[in-house]
């Protein structure tokens, strides 16, 4: 276990090769950005706090291929990013409240790892991906207030 440090100001130049997980606190957008080494482990978003454009998180996700847990609860995102199935190691992945999402991305169904998806409140939501049941390791899937989702995938098991 590392050093533990309740609250730091990173600037872009700082050397973060050694942190592994990662809160990252209140409202704005970018913080999570200065963070590219590979070797974070967990990315929770608390409050309310906004990473940068799909496209730009996409990008930065690919440098976190060792991530287990990903919080993008209250995260206000639109669209997730392709790269989220390049995250092979996820287990844990939280999206719940993200009131604008339409649609999960297909390449989630390569997440074989994962076992917990929390989708509660992303009322937007119509459908899950084709080859959904892909997802043999999910052992929770909460979906409560998802109003217009009609149907669990066929291939869930």
């Amino acid at each position: 276990a590392g050093k533990e440090i309740p609250q730091a100001n990173f600037m872009p130049s700082s050397s973060n090769d050694g942190i592994r997980h990662l809160f990252h606190l209140g409202q704005g957008q970018g913080t999570a950005s200065l963070f590219t080494g590979g070797k974070i482990r967990t990315y929770l978003g608390v409050g309310n706090s906004r990473p940068e454009s799909s496209m730009a998180f996409g990008a930065l996700l690919n440098n976190w291929k060792s991530l287990r847990a990903l919080d993008l609860s209250q995260s206000w995102m639109t669209e997730l990013p392709s790269t989220l199935g390049n995250l092979l190691h996820l287990r844990y992945l939280d999206l719940s409240e993200n009131y604008r999402l339409e649609m999960l991305p297909n390449s989630i169904t390569k997440l074989h790892n994962l076992q917990f998806l929390f989708l509660a409140w992303c009322e937007r939501l119509k459908e899950f991906p084709k080859n959904f049941g892909k997802l043999t390791n999910l052992r929770v899937l909460s979906m409560e207030r998802c109003k217009r989702l009609r149907e669990l995938p066929k291939d869930l098991g």
